[in-house]
């Protein structure tokens, strides 16, 4: 029997598929070694939801305002859309993310066009060490002033969760948003830009 398998492996050039395969396995191998494959990326969750957005989105624009930065200075402010979920912490990543200089007036918005329909969360805070993230304290405040979308009438006594402030974003309806930096926050984190965040 195995005489009969050995016979109809060399009929069909079996050793010629085992040589093919083996120099397969050689080649990828070295390739693996050397670094020679191609990375492959998936996309991050934000884009992907600007690529689904085309249909059924909704515009979101966000309305910064901050006392007047002192003369010479350029502090960054990073704005973001969130799931609305669970509280602000360093953790916590952007589904739509804008970072804009403020301008000499305090006051700047941040567009973000095609938002796909759902519940969102805003966020916005001075960038003082332009790390491009809001940093935290060991108590788990953030050391960076921030503000989410609260109803300015009625702000939750703990400031950091993300449900407390939910909108909707529907089909068509733009959803226009102020974030104020000149009044006070609960967490006791500073409220103003300052002569370090340039």
């Amino acid at each position: 029997m195995i005489n009969g398998i050995i016979a109809h492996w060399q009929e069909n050039r079996g050793n010629w598929l085992l040589a093919m395969a083996v120099a397969v396995c050689v080649l990828a191998s070295i390739s693996f070694y050397l670094g020679w494959l191609p990375e492959i990326r998936l996309r991050p969750p934000a884009e992907t939801r600007r690529v689904v957005a085309s249909r059924g989105a909704g515009v979101v624009a966000v309305t910064v305002i901050t006392p007047k930065p002192p003369p010479g200075t350029r502090p960054r402010i990073i704005v973001g859309l969130l799931e609305p979920y669970g509280r602000l912490a360093p953790a916590t990543s952007f589904l739509f993310r804008e970072e804009l200089e403020l301008p000499a007036n305090g006051v700047l918005t941040a567009v973000f066009p095609s938002v796909p329909v759902g519940d969102y969360a805003a966020v916005a805070f001075v960038d003082r060490n332009q790390n491009g993230r809001l940093d935290f304290q060991e108590n788990g405040n953030p050391s960076e002033p921030f503000r989410l979308s609260f109803s300015a009438a009625d702000p939750p006594e703990d400031q950091l969760h993300l449900s407390e402030a939910a909108f909707a974003v529907e089909r068509g309806q733009p959803v226009v948003l102020t974030l104020d930096f000149t009044q006070p926050v609960h967490t006791g984190s500073p409220t103003a830009p300052d002569a370090s965040s340039n």
